[in-house]
């Protein structure tokens, strides 16, 4: 499609659609062309935290309900950064008390803001398109935790290796 076509089709201007072209190609959501854009196999692409946090939303939302049955007020537990894990963060009770460790920052903000639980972020490098922190530090500081129960979501589940992950990052935290 043409950037002249997409403005149109989406009442933005030409420059506007430039613009946010460039940030998914950046994404790896769409591959730029002359005047334009053209798709990319979704399979081969690796969705940022805000792409992926607009897919599945209904689904999302009631695997987190399904999940909050596992926690009670005083739990200690440990949260992923995925967008599912946000979804559980923003299903529990406001007047829940928990302990909660996460490398997720979205995920911290939904729990400080909606919640009455003690959030502790990890420590590490933040790599914005995850929304997440990674690193040797954010290991270390998670391995002197213990969490009653911990939540994550993966790409895949593999029957000899378990949770599969995208990234050498993430799975180094799981």
């Amino acid at each position: 499609m043409s950037v002249k076509e997409l403005a149109k089709e989406i009442f933005a201007s030409e420059s506007t659609v430039r613009r946010d072209l460039t940030q998914l190609e950046a994404e790896g959501v769409l591959k730029r062309t002359r005047g334009g854009a053209s798709y990319v196999n979704p399979d081969k692409v690796k969705y940022s935290f805000m792409v992926r946090n607009k897919s599945n939303i209904e689904k999302k939302h009631h695997i987190a309900k399904l999940a909050t049955k596992f926690v009670e007020s005083g739990d200690s537990i440990f949260i992923d950064s995925s967008t599912t894990c946000l979804s559980f963060a923003e299903e529990l009770p406001e007047n829940i008390e928990l302990d909660i460790l996460t490398f997720g920052i979205h995920t911290a903000h939904q729990l400080a803001v909606n919640t009455n639980s003690f959030v502790e972020c990890v420590c590490g490098k933040y790599y914005p398109t995850r929304s997440s922190i990674y690193g040797n530090d954010a290991c270390n500081f998670i391995s002197q935790h213990h969490a009653k129960t911990c939540f994550m979501s993966g790409c895949g589940l593999h029957v000899e290796y378990g949770l599969t992950e995208y990234s050498r990052e993430e799975t180094s935290l799981g």
